[in-house]
């Protein structure tokens, strides 16, 4: 008898190891990314410890999965996405998020983007300097307009688009957890209004005087506030994005700017972090 309770305790004990140590959310692994919006939503119930365990168990079993949402009415549904790129997939209403644990890993780290092919709308010229595209993602972080090795520049005055875009292609695709823009000094309300989007569509002329909005989006400045030399980091929240390029569009006029008629995209780097994943 003796010898069946010691090992019904062994068994008991056994298990309450397996739920813990299998179960349970590991900290190292994932992280919670709803966290400030979840008081903006009204989220009236937190997802259960056991329910956010058997998610994030259905997650690490899913190839490419990166994030998963669980219900907040009460049934536990579970969702994990293999592919965050739809811009209509990130329902934040009635769903806490759950994503790998990569932020504080890759945030200001090495930039994906440094050295790697990219594009923008139009090219700014000046004497004999051509603003182009990959002096945004050359590793230089000058920010003064008329020094060496200058920035990325779009056309000027009445030439100036009315969505001048930039992009970066990162050659295959990536988890992106957050994108960082260094501003220019001066001229610095030029950067303005935009929107920083990840995906796997390619940005082409037919933009140039649309808003483009195939790839998700990251994160948007609202207005100017972007101040002298000053970075601004988008970290993709709720989720981190799949893709393949980074785009950075202005997509409205500057209201209250010296320059309310006209946008000009400056940009003195563009650093781009994530991980390539492998499940």
């Amino acid at each position: 008898m003796e010898q069946w309770k010691n090992g019904l305790i062994s068994l008991i004990f056994l298990t309450l190891w397996f739920q813990s140590a299998i179960l349970s959310p590991t900290p190292k692994s994932y992280i919670r990314t709803s966290g400030k919006r979840e008081k903006g939503l009204g989220i009236a119930r937190i997802p259960e410890r056991i329910e956010v365990a058997s998610c994030m168990a259905r997650c690490q079993q899913t190839p490419s999965c990166v994030c998963a949402r669980i219900s907040t009415t009460g049934n536990g549904a579970c969702e994990t996405f293999t592919n965050t790129s739809n811009p209509n997939i990130l329902k934040t209403t009635g769903f806490a998020y759950y994503a790998v644990d990569m932020y504080k890993k890759t945030l200001e780290t090495y930039s994906l983007a440094l050295a790697k092919p990219s594009y923008q709308s139009s090219t700014y010229r000046l004497k004999n300097v051509k603003y182009t595209a990959d002096r945004a993602n050359d590793g230089n972080r000058n920010v003064e307009g008329f020094l060496q090795p200058y920035f990325a520049h779009t056309m000027d005055g009445p030439d100036s688009e009315p969505y001048p875009w930039w992009q970066v292609d990162l050659e295959e695709e990536y988890v992106i957890t957050g994108i960082f823009i260094l501003n220019r000094r001066n001229w610095a309300f030029r950067l303005h209004d935009i929107q920083v989007r990840v995906g796997n569509v390619k940005l082409s002329k037919k933009w140039d005087n649309e808003i483009f909005e195939e790839n998700s989006l990251c994160g948007e400045n609202v207005g100017g506030g972007i101040g002298d030399a000053v970075v601004k980091k988008f970290v993709c929240l709720p989720c981190p994005l799949h893709g393949r390029y980074i785009s950075v569009q202005i997509i409205k006029f500057c209201d209250g700017c010296p320059e309310d008629d006209a946008n000009v995209l400056q940009l003195a780097e563009v650093d781009v972090y994530g991980y390539k994943h492998i499940p």
